[in-house]
């Protein structure tokens, strides 16, 4: 089994807080050996497209299993790992985490500037859910066709990809493992009620 790691990527310059935060989170994913898959979307006249980076990452992507990853997520080699097994024999796809934990600004910043021990540091938030981290056979993601690029931005793309996973193959059930996330400004993230993307997606429904 050979598992691709995929990260949509768009750079904020040389000293960006999400340029940092993966300065420092890539040596630790390269140190695992998977393969590594950066998607970007360097098209800086438009607002970031999290469909589109995915979709280029799967492109180079070689794995029997795809990894839909965020690059300010915390590498958790075991979690994947398992998620991944579960999809050569018992689901096609798999999401891989039940919840994430939201390091703070100030805790990311002792993380990376002050070489913190990460299980010392406490959450900012704790979102119950993870709906974008999933373990995807490569013969699942080719079957659904990948992500779908009318998203824009961020949202609601991977709740998409995951209904058409989940009507196709049937619907994973949540683990347990919590996810830890580095903290970086958010942008392009339109969680109103009557954003473009959420209207898109019910439209599907």
């Amino acid at each position: 089994m050979k598992i691709s790691i995929m990260i949509p990527w768009r750079s904020d310059g040389p000293d960006g807080w999400r340029q940092e935060v993966w300065g420092y989170l890539r040596p630790k994913w390269e140190e695992i050996g998977w393969e590594l898959c950066i998607g970007e979307d360097n098209r800086y006249e438009l607002p970031f497209s999290a469909a589109l980076a995915f979709n280029r990452a799967a492109a180079q992507a070689t794995g029997d299993v795809l990894v839909t990853m965020g690059a300010d997520f915390y590498p958790n080699p075991e979690a994947i790992e398992k998620a991944a097994t579960l999809t050569t024999y018992k689901s096609s796809w798999v999401m891989i985490f039940g919840a994430v934990g939201y390091l703070s600004e100030g805790d990311t910043k002792k993380l990376i500037r002050e070489g913190a021990d990460i299980n010392t540091l406490r959450f900012g938030i704790v979102d119950p859910t993870c709906q974008g981290i999933t373990a995807i056979s490569r013969t699942a993601w080719d079957a659904v066709g990948g992500m779908d690029e009318r998203y824009r931005g961020w949202g609601w793309e991977d709740t998409d990809l995951n209904r058409r996973l989940g009507r196709k193959y049937g619907y994973a059930t949540y683990p347990y493992t919590r996810a830890i996330s580095l903290w970086h400004p958010m942008n392009h993230r339109d969680l109103s009620y009557n954003n473009p993307n959420r209207r898109l997606f019910e439209s599907e429904a």
